[in-house]
């Protein structure tokens, strides 16, 4: 299943900090934002979507695209679940089948364990949950 990752803000309930949270790719490039009210941004700060605290995600059109579980739960728009984002940081699929890693220190890796990008100061199940709702990293 190959999903992306856009590693803004898509599972808990905060934020952190009062600034815009910065996702970068694995060459340190910027992809994104996630602002402190829950907007996600692409590179051109282009809204594409929102986290809000309730755990909906949103398109850009404000349209509910799946929810953010307290468990880790991530679920499409039929509150069907579709993945899960571990305490440990892995990231699986339906299946339970480990398609990436958020580690502790910022860094995202797929299935192999390569870096693909850093979310550093993200809430880690909101970043995972981008990895279903938005693009800017392949897991697989």
């Amino acid at each position: 299943m190959k999903k992306v990752l856009f590693l803004l803000s898509l599972v808990s309930v905060s934020l952190s900090g009062a600034y815009a949270q910065t996702v970068k790719d694995g060459n340190g490039n910027t992809v994104g934002y996630i602002q402190p009210d829950g907007r996600v941004q692409n590179s051109s700060s282009s809204t594409i979507g929102y986290m809000k605290d309730d755990g909906r995600v949103q398109n850009s059109s404000s349209s509910t695209i799946g929810y953010i579980k307290d468990d880790g739960r991530i679920q499409n728009s039929s509150s069907s679940t579709i993945g899960y984002v571990k305490d440990d940081g892995r990231v699986q699929n339906s299946g339970s089948s480990t398609i990436g890693y958020i580690k502790d220190d910022g860094r995202v890796q797929n299935g192999s364990s390569n870096t693909i990008g850093y979310a550093k100061n993200i809430d880690r199940k909101r970043a995972g949950a981008a990895i279903f709702f938005f693009s800017f990293f392949k897991l697989d």
